[in-house]
């Protein structure tokens, strides 16, 4: 039941590897014969062995992968838990994303080392409907545009120099219209109206720009 030539993927524990291929494999093959016994014969290992390999399983997990009853009416068996069966799909959902990442390395670089292979990030992309939220309206600050101004000094558009009003930004007061050229400056950016452009701050705090 190997899955990939030359692919060996392992979840590793605090001291060990909690689950790879070959225990992964003997999870799947107990599922199918209800028997530790059976699925040890069917890889060709021993029973002592496969016994081991499911009693180190479930020391890993806080949940038990396989359980074992012995003897009774029905002379015993194993079966896989719910988690057991989640657990190694998983494991095989995580072997199918690194082959498409070799096969898809090798179409775009010619070539696939198939070396250990690190996971750095994952990103999800995911689309639905949801309610449209209210944003509340900005309350009025009781400033002034001069409140704001910082200072008036030349810049330069369009080959000359004009004399153009510097704002703080967070200090203009809702409402405030005003025309090109201004600068208006804030911790995080600075918004240069050019000539041309009508500026006014929204109930929001938004600097809606408009050509005049």
């Amino acid at each position: 039941m190997a899955r990939y030539r030359g692919l060996t993927l392992r979840v590793l524990g605090k001291s060990a590897a909690a689950l790879g291929p070959g225990k992964a494999e003997l999870v799947e093959r107990i599922a199918q014969t209800g028997s530790i016994s059976a699925a040890a014969r069917e890889m060709g290992m021993s029973y002592r062995r496969a016994w081991q390999l499911v009693e180190a399983l479930n020391r890993a997990f806080r949940e038990p992968v396989v359980a074992t009853a012995i003897g009774g009416t029905r002379g015993g068996g194993a079966r896989v838990t719910p988690f057991g069966g989640r657990l190694v799909a998983r494991f095989r959902a995580m072997e199918d994303i690194e082959e498409a990442f070799h096969m898809l390395h090798q179409e775009r670089y010619s070539h696939s080392t198939r070396k250990a292979t690190e996971i750095v990030n994952f990103r999800l992309s995911t689309f639905g409907s949801v309610p449209k939220p209210e944003i509340a309206a900005r309350q009025p600050s009781g400033g002034s545009p001069a409140d704001a101004l910082v200072e008036q000094r030349p810049v330069y558009f369009d080959g000359a120099f004009v004399e153009t009003g510097i704002y703080q930004r967070h200090r203009l007061p809702v409402g405030f219209a005003f025309e090109g050229p201004a600068i208006l400056e804030e911790m995080g950016a600075t918004t240069v109206v050019t000539p041309g452009y009508d500026a006014r701050v929204d109930p929001h705090g938004n600097i809606v720009l408009a050509r005049h």
